[in-house]
């Protein structure tokens, strides 16, 4: 799956909440902060918490 590089920003910055705060931590919001951007880019980009999930489990898989 090509990946926009903004897309890409906000996976790889959910990867890096789930690494410290486990899944329970993944929140659109953390999401944002993590990855620097404003509050609302990742729901702009993900919708849901669910489609969040999917696109990182396709993102990680892609990695390996």
């Amino acid at each position: 799956m090509t990946q926009t590089p903004r897309r890409r920003q906000l996976l790889d910055a959910a990867q890096a909440v789930i690494a410290d705060e486990g899944l329970k931590g993944l929140t659109h919001r953390a999401v944002d902060r993590r990855a620097g951007l404003p509050e609302g880019s990742c729901s702009a980009y993900l919708r849901t918490r669910q489609a969040l999930q999917a696109a990182l489990a396709a993102h990680v898989a892609e990695q390996l």
